[in-house]
């Protein structure tokens, strides 16, 4: 299961388009936690004029 971080849908899985961005430090935090935070078709289009793709060669 998948869980947007931007409008909290869920997904089984984490076909059809997801991304999911390493978030790895924070320069005001010295002891930041490096985590990961996906981020549904609809989602990555809209904050990031992402248009993912669903296949890769």
């Amino acid at each position: 299961m998948i869980r947007c971080g931007e409008c909290r849908c869920v997904a089984d899985d984490a076909d059809e388009g997801w991304l999911t961005y390493l978030i790895a430090e924070d320069g005001e935090e010295p002891d930041f936690i490096p985590y990961f935070l996906s981020y549904c078709p609809s989602c990555s289009f809209r904050e990031f004029g992402v248009i993912p793709r669903t296949a890769y060669t």
